[in-house]
């Protein structure tokens, strides 16, 4: 799994430093907000999905090492020689 993270910084939203002086440049500021808003808003939705997948998969690991850990338990507990003559009595 590889994660990129796309800059939002300012230069990277494109988020210009210019003068509002009338309304047609107001309306440009605005629409480069709101594309800066949805562009921030997307990396949010990504990290957020990118922090689910490696909750589960440490979950995932989490119960995997334990089911590990008490099958080597149970293993470690058994008595082969015993187990063995039980066996063959059958």
């Amino acid at each position: 799994m590889q994660l990129v993270i796309s800059s939002v910084t300012a230069t990277g939203l494109r988020i210009n430093n210019s003068e509002v002086v009338d309304i047609d440049q107001a309306r440009a500021a605005i629409t480069s907000l709101d594309h800066a808003t949805d562009m921030v808003n997307q990396e949010r939705s990504y990290l957020g999905s990118m922090q689910n997948r490696l909750a589960l998969t440490t979950s995932n690991l989490a119960s995997q090492t334990q089911n590990i850990e008490a099958s080597h338990s149970n293993i470690q507990g058994t008595d082969f020689a015993a187990d063995a003559a039980e066996l063959a009595k059958h």
